[in-house]
């Protein structure tokens, strides 16, 4: 890595190699997967259990234990009544920072073998597919072996639109997810095209100043997506964002495809 070595603060002015610990800088990421599945999963415990008193915890575990099989009422309900984050709900937005705020706070202090910090991010690449085979199902009503949530995008729901999305996301603070952040969310191309890009814009501009981080957007349609994947050799060089990072669609493996299409596509603001 001798190029990598030139970039990087403190091992040219030492000329000693980068894997050798000669770094100014030298933390190690923390990379988290699952976070808005771990969100709606305490909200709808909080609220279905306690608060609205309208599952037992006792019914709750044998249904997750079961994959919800003979659970249906139970998953429905957990998926369509209880507060989900993304959807500008302190019910559940509340959990959100809670997570953040005790994330940064389990690594703080801790050093790696080369005496650097830890830092604290969000965002997947793609295992959040394979993670996702290994977990259970969840009380947010996900079943077992489907992909957890890749980054801080909200999961499940986006009915309320994207500004309500955004003001959910941006009531995290992302100062505190000091390796990276990942923001992925799939949108209608015909918002774009809005008022000639400029409400597009607006919403960009108000994510900044929410002080949100990274926001990255898919604007391809769900037909479009089914089509490359039914003639791959007419759609080899479409490129989508996957979670902080783009790749040709086509080449992706096809869970990770099925994923993509499976995310909220985003049709009003």
């Amino acid at each position: 890595t001798p190029l990598m070595s030139l970039c990087i603060k403190g091992s040219f002015e030492k000329g000693i190699d980068v894997n050798e610990g000669s770094a100014k800088y030298n933390f190690s990421g923390i990379h988290v997967t699952g976070f808005s599945d771990v969100v709606d999963s305490i909200a709808a415990i909080n609220w279905a259990v306690f608060k609205e008193k309208k599952i037992k915890m006792e019914d709750l575990i044998n249904a997750l234990k079961n994959n919800f099989r003979g659970s249906k009422e139970i998953q429905s309900y957990l998926i369509y009544k209880c507060p989900k984050y993304g959807s500008d709900d302190d019910n559940a937005d509340v959990y959100a920072k809670k997570a953040i705020e005790i994330l940064a706070q389990s690594v703080k202090g801790l050093k790696n073998a080369r005496g650097g910090d830890y830092r604290v991010g969000i965002h997947a690449m793609t295992t959040h597919v394979g993670f996702g085979i290994f977990t259970g199902a969840l009380p947010s009503g996900r079943k077992k072996g489907k992909p957890l949530n890749r980054d801080i995008a909200p999961g499940f729901t986006g009915e309320k639109g994207i500004t309500a999305a955004i003001n959910s996301i941006t009531k995290i603070n992302h100062s505190l997810l000091t390796n990276g952040v990942a923001c992925t969310l799939n949108i209608d191309p015909n918002m774009v095209l809005l008022d000639r890009g400029k409400i597009f814009e607006s919403i960009l501009r108000t994510y900044v100043k929410l002080n949100g981080s990274h926001l990255q957007f898919n604007s391809i349609s769900i037909e479009t997506l089914n089509e490359a994947q039914e003639y791959p050799d007419i759609y080899k060089d479409l490129m989508v964002r996957v979670s902080g990072y783009s790749a040709r669609y086509t080449e992706l493996p096809r869970a990770v495809q099925d994923d993509i299409k499976a995310r909220y596509c985003y049709s009003k603001f």
